[in-house]
């Protein structure tokens, strides 16, 4: 079973926390949560399911929702037949396993009465945002001289729709969707138990998933997870684990699935190409490999089919192979950067292990590039099964690639559709997984055992830590001493509390400023680059046509003359002419808006936009905490100094933690805004052309004064939220809290330090074990 050395070396500990649990209860804890520990009984359990090598392979198919991970099911394991429904929304994604059974076999789990409040919790939080939001943009609608004289019912209406547009893809609207169907539904809560379900075949299994997981099911909004069993030898002594993501608003279905996701012996991430590795994903990345101990990573960029109209399309003259080779490499140089960086960023944590050399060398060999919904395609080509979703994105590829997806040739279209699809490197992939699998669990044994272990060995250090800086502080302080800086703490506490709370508030102002300014200038320069898209989307193209037009020709001979002679007299213009029709050829002059170019600009101006916003708001955070500490430790010994009291009354380290603690518990709200930016893809002229570059610039420009309101009313909140700490009382609080911890430790001196004598040689007996 490999080392189980770290498990006893945390069961010993636990043995000694509960013996001196009031020295070591609180600390532990805290550093427990921090080093993602469970206990040591759990760490046994779990070590001994990975290190069975008898066991089903755990494979861990993971993503954001909508990243198209169950069309890549579908096409690995049914062909294309959409078995499996695709999650509309965070809550609707059920923790899904595929397993091998010699019966068609569905079992699932529904969420409990504490779940179902969290739901209805989140999605009341929905309607709080949304009013807040709606209020938000009546005002600047108002502002707007487009819409200033619109009847008040109006501008609520437009309000409305944005906000909820905005809010669309949030964890809240999610919520409010799931409480929504919960209240309307005929289904009692209370007599929800887990459902056993025998199937004949695959077209049942289907039907009865679409009950439990389908976006209009009948039990939806009430199914945690589902497992489902059948006869098919790639799933043969494995397990397949589709997850729901890690942001998940349910607290006990996000704790099974860290769990799950902890077994897994390979994980495959599945990232859209259009967002290809985002900070969701690196986030993902990072639990699997350093806190799981799961070193058998693979990055699939998903739904390739999206991005051949853009950029990649027009630079790639539309020519299919070209575009495509043009989108792995532009996606296999943002792999190799990602990861050639995270490698940089955590070498102190890779010394032996060659994961990040792995995922960087794949990423120069080619990609898992797919298209799930190309998979079902090839299947349904020549037939009229195709869904809507389908037909749109073939309708796409046959206006794009007309030579590539000729519907006159299937065997050419099939044959790119394939290549669109790309499975066959996935599935080898897979088999190479399953033919190697002792080696793999092995692997994942060690790797689960080294960095367990590493954890373990970490939160122990803590520990010890602490309790010899506890037995140093008891030792090199004198009770009398204590006394009396308790007594000349309790002097100044009223004016230096002041001079604390005058030096925050002085800093939440600069904190104000600065994040405003900040926030400002890090997204200025994206909206100048969309804008340039916009601009640069259009192009003059020409085109020649041929028209018809009636002509008057003179009738030959003498009669003609003697007709148009008389008919000169008489005012006849058509007598001695013969009408007849010409063709001529006339060039057209077209102005043509490249639509692709900006739905992609305006997807990336969004990204791009959130994720500064997130990044400089915390880069500002960081630094007005760390600076707050110098500020106030300045600022309170000059406020002591000045009272007649020594500056050294209290010690600089011992200020520091009391600071350090106080900051660590204030609330910082977040700022995430939500946008969603209007599409189009193909070439458009006319009208269409003229009505949707319209409505992308009024989008550039929405998104630009909302977000700058978003960055004004989160400066407000952030400081209005901070203000409402009393950080002097909170300081002198924290102060007199440690002052009398360690009154009490130095009163029973003799006793606490034996105690902690025996404590800190019975950690170190632990750490040689």
């Amino acid at each position: 079973m490999g080392d189980k050395k770290y498990i006893t070396r945390l069961e010993k500990l636990e043995g000694l926390i509960a013996r001196f649990n009031s020295i070591l209860g609180s600390y532990s804890s805290q550093k427990l949560k921090e080093h993602n520990l469970s206990s040591a009984i759990k760490l046994s359990t779990d070590l001994s399911l990975i290190s069975d090598s008898q066991r089903l392979m755990r494979i861990g198919i993971v993503g954001r929702v909508k990243a198209g991970k169950s069309s890549l099911l579908n096409a690995l394991f049914f062909e294309g037949e959409s078995i499996l429904p695709k999650a509309a929304t965070p809550m609707t994604a059920a923790l899904t396993t595929l397993g091998y059974g010699e019966e068609f076999g569905v079992e699932v789990e529904f969420f409990t009465k504490q779940d179902i409040d969290d739901i209805h919790k989140k999605a009341k939080e929905y309607d709080e945002l949304l009013l807040r939001d709606i209020t938000r943009e009546i005002e600047n609608l108002k502002l707007s001289n487009v819409h200033k004289n619109k009847k008040p019912e109006e501008l609520k209406a437009l309000a409305t729709t944005k906000a909820q547009r905005a809010l669309s893809d949030s964890i809240e609207a999610a919520c409010k969707d799931q409480s929504d169907r919960i209240k309307t539904s005929s289904i009692n809560v209370e007599g929800l138990e887990s459902k056993n379900i025998k199937l004949d075949n695959l077209q049942e299994l289907q039907e009865s998933l679409f009950d439990f997981v389908g976006s209009s099911g009948k039990y939806m909004p009430f199914t945690k997870s589902v497992n489902i069993k059948f006869r098919l030898d790639s799933l043969k002594d494995v397990l397949v684990i589709d997850t729901p993501g890690l942001n998940d608003p349910v607290a006990s279905r996000e704790q099974r699935t860290k769990e799950e996701l902890g077994k897994c012996d390979v994980v495959f991430i599945v990232s859209p190409s259009g967002q290809f590795l985002n900070k969701q994903d690196m986030d993902l990345t990072d639990t699997i490999m350093f806190k799981d101990g799961t070193k058998e990573v693979y990055v699939i960029a998903s739904q390739a089919d999206t991005q051949l109209f853009g950029n990649i399309g027009e630079d790639a003259h539309f020519v299919f192979p070209e575009a495509l080779a043009s989108l792995k490499k532009d996606l296999s140089e943002q792999m190799h950067s990602i990861f050639t960086q995270l490698k940089q960023e955590r070498k102190g944590d890779l010394i032996g292990d060659t994961t990040f050399d792995k995922l960087i060398k794949s990423s120069s060999d080619g990609i898992f590039l797919t298209s799930g919904i190309c998979a079902s395609l090839v299947k349904k080509l020549g037939t009229n099964d195709m869904s809507e979703g389908e037909k749109h994105v073939f309708n796409n590829l046959k206006e794009h690639y007309p030579d590539y997806f000729p519907e006159s040739e299937i065997t050419t279209t099939r044959s790119n559709l394939e290549k669109l699809a790309s499975l066959k490197n996935i599935s080898k992939t897979l088999e190479d997984i399953k033919t190697n699998k002792q080696a793999v669990l092995e692997h994942k044994s060690e790797e689960f055992i080294k960095t367990k272990s590493k954890v373990v060995d970490e939160y122990i250090s803590d520990i010890l830590k602490y309790v010899i800086d506890r037995e140093r502080d008891i030792k090199e302080t004198n009770l009398e001493d204590l006394e009396k800086q308790q007594t000349q703490l309790e002097a100044i506490v009223t004016e230096s509390s002041k001079a604390v709370n005058s030096t925050f508030n002085e800093a939440l102002r600069d904190l104000k400023v600065d994040i405003v300014s900040e926030l400002n200038s890090r997204i200025k320069s994206y909206f100048r680059s969309a804008n340039s898209d916009i601009n640069n989307a259009y192009e003059e193209k020409e085109e020649t046509k041929t028209r018809e037009r009636e002509v008057q020709v003179e009738q030959e001979g003498c009669l003609g003359g003697v007709k148009r002679f008389f008919g000169g007299l008489f005012d006849q213009d058509d007598w001695g002419y013969d009408t007849k029709t010409v063709r001529e050829n006339y060039t057209v002059t077209t102005t043509v808006l490249r639509a692709g170019i900006i739905s992609n600009s305006l997807s990336d101006l969004v990204d791009e936009v959130e994720k500064g916003i997130s990044s400089a708001g915390a880069e500002v955070i960081r630094k007005f905490k760390k600076d707050l500490i110098s500020n106030i430790v300045g600022a309170l010994r000059e406020s002591i100094k000045e009272q007649g009291g020594r500056e050294d009354i209290i010690s600089i380290p011992k200020l520091r933690s009391a600071i350090k603690e106080v900051t660590s518990k204030l609330d910082y709200p977040e700022i995430s805004p939500k946008q969603i930016p209007p599409r189009q893809s193909g070439s458009l002229t006319g009208s269409a052309a003229t009505s949707f570059m319209n409505e992308a610039y009024d989008f550039v420009s929405s998104l630009q004064e909302n977000i700058k309101v978003d960055i004004k009313n989160y400066s407000i909140s952030l400081v209005t939220t901070l203000e409402k700490n009393d950080f002097g009382n909170s300081l002198f609080t924290q102060l007199n809290s440690d002052i009398k911890k360690l009154k009490e430790d130095i009163k029973n001196k003799a006793q606490i330090l034996e105690e902690l004598a025996e404590i800190k040689t019975s950690i170190e007996d632990i750490k040689n074990i």
